[in-house]
């Protein structure tokens, strides 16, 4: 199985360290080792009218109420 996450070293030898590049954040690190994939993200489009209308159906009135009964 291929990892290139893991090596073999010597063990009467120090281990090597990975350097630390100030200049690159851990993302771009990363990005540029190949470790990291991308997805693409869908982002939900706007909220429709017709979609809080539903909403509201569904809640109904009753709920609205709740709120209202409380405050006295």
């Amino acid at each position: 199985m291929y990892n290139p996450s893991l090596r073999e070293e010597p063990r009467d030898q120090p281990p090597t360290v990975v350097p630390s590049p100030s200049s690159l954040s851990i993302i771009d690190w990363l990005r540029q080792e190949g470790r990291l994939i991308e997805h693409p993200i869908e982002v939900p489009g706007v909220v429709l009218e017709e979609d809080i209308d539903d909403i509201d159906d569904l809640i109904g009135d009753d709920y609205a109420d709740d709120f209202d009964s409380d405050d006295e």
